[in-house]
């Protein structure tokens, strides 16, 4: 994509301005068990979708966040979009929509994408947005040691914090919060204290994603 070589500067510009991201704990099961525990993921989405009345899923699969959305009680218009047609979608390849959204999800996408790509369709998504929608993209941490490579083989590519936050701002988004979240369990929580320490020491991070609420 021309953007980042003809605009390299003004990203780093972005990148350096990053904020630090705001932490957050999630459980794995968290889409399961709504409604009766919303908890601080669902919040947040709920939260960033608030007021929206279409919301496009990229990468949508099995269509699973329609019913994720309906128990977090967004009413909202869901259409999603896939290469993978074994389920029916309202739109097969994302470059090529042209409709308009109040909102956006791209849930774990970018990282099997190459870089070019993964900035056409950063750009997109602010294209296709209706005014005042909300962009939520989010993606395995590039600071956590294993995360981003051992739970897919398809993955192709880190996008690190800063990194993104400096390709969203750079493709037009006036604003950018950044996300960790920490996927908590049993004996995560236990090990807890000693894993972020051995890994603050080695400059790494214990938080397995990063999620950018984009307006």
């Amino acid at each position: 994509m021309q953007l980042l070589t003809e605009r390299y500067w003004d990203f780093v510009a972005f990148k350096r301005t990053a904020p630090p991201p705001a932490y957050i704990e999630i459980r794995p099961d968290w889409r399961e068990v709504l409604p009766a525990k919303v908890g601080a993921s669902g919040q947040l989405i709920r939260r960033a979708l608030a007021g929206a009345q279409s919301v496009l899923d990229v990468g949508g699969g099995k269509r699973y966040y329609a019913q994720v959305f309906r128990n977090l009680g967004l009413q909202c218009r869901y259409a999603s979009v896939d290469t993978d047609q074994t389920v029916q979608h309202e739109y097969a390849n994302f470059l090529d929509v042209s409709d308009k959204f109040d909102a956006i999800v791209m849930f774990e996408v970018l990282e099997h994408l190459p870089l070019d790509l993964g900035l056409e369709f950063l750009a997109h998504a602010r294209a296709i947005l209706n005014p005042g929608g909300v962009f939520l993209v989010s993606t395995p941490n590039a600071h956590h040691p294993n995360h981003v490579w051992r739970i897919e083989v398809t993955h192709v590519r880190p996008w690190p914090a800063a990194d993104l936050y400096g390709a969203l701002r750079l493709v037009g988004f006036d604003s950018v919060e950044l996300v960790r979240q920490y996927c908590v369990t049993r004996r995560r929580r236990l090990m807890r204290p000693l894993v972020k320490t051995l890994y603050s020491v080695m400059e790494l991070d214990h938080t397995q994603t990063i999620l950018a609420v984009c307006r």
